[in-house]
């Protein structure tokens, strides 16, 4: 998708705060979303450490190999909404896009404000965006956007090329490793609790949605009964069927 350049736009002080709330609902939904890939990750992860375990799991290994893709379409997927540029979507990209269009929506004065005039709100706000500004520049902007267009630039292609289209064969020539997955994961989430912080003043150290029961549960019950669904039968079963 080509991009638009940001075209610069005035509003009053008052089109201003409806606009800074406006973004803030918006960061919302993409800290939501970001929680929603670290938390997939979180269960991919223990799933892996549960199979290297017990290897026996692995074989056939049909199953383990429909857990990955399903891991790997989703996060990409999921990924991609977060970096979306289309004017329609809520994304990190569409945000910083509309904080360059609007200067002055992330401010020393707005930060001050959403923490309630806390002593401390100047600090942190010098410590993220830098001494003495009053506004997130233009320039800290666009090198936030670049982090973010470079980071999920090879899992764009692969969702495009393979994932959600049949691209030609050599259309996508380096496949994104699991690495390069969770460097871009990486990325995104920083980028996503620092608009986050700017926008909100949560401070969040992690998007990640903390679950109150262990998910690892359903594991602990045998999925399959005897008899059922093609589980093999017990010597005392096959002599009841005689």
């Amino acid at each position: 998708m080509k991009k638009k350049r940001p075209k610069l736009k005035k509003l009053t002080p008052n089109e201003l705060s409806r606009f800074r709330k406006r973004l803030r609902s918006q960061i919302r939904h993409v800290t939501q979303d970001m929680g929603e890939l670290l938390s997939k990750r979180t269960i991919f992860r223990d799933l892996i450490e549960i199979s290297d375990s017990n290897p026996n799991i692995r074989n056939p290994s049909t199953f383990y190999d429909w857990i990955i893709s399903n891991y790997v379409v989703s996060s990409c997927v999921l990924l991609r909404r977060l970096c979306d540029m289309d004017n329609r979507s809520i994304s990190l990209w569409r945000i910083l896009y509309l904080l360059l269009e609007y200067p002055g929506i992330i401010s020393r004065a707005s930060y001050r404000a959403v923490s309630g005039y806390s002593s401390q709100a100047d600090s942190e706000f010098d410590k993220m965006v830098g001494k003495g500004r009053k506004i997130l520049g233009p320039a800290a902007i666009r090198s936030d956007m670049a982090k973010l267009e470079k980071a999920e630039a090879r899992i764009r292609r692969l969702v495009n090329k393979r994932l959600a289209h049949h691209g030609h064969p050599g259309a996508l020539r380096h496949i994104p490793t699991f690495r390069d997955l969770d460097n871009a994961i990486d990325t995104v989430h920083d980028l996503v609790l620092r608009y986050n912080s700017l926008l909100t003043n949560k401070g969040l150290t992690s998007a990640e949605i903390i679950r109150v029961h262990n998910w690892e549960t359903v594991l602990f019950t045998p999925w399959v009964l005897p008899g059922t669904r093609g589980s093999p039968l017990s010597e005392r079963e096959k002599g009841n069927q005689k």
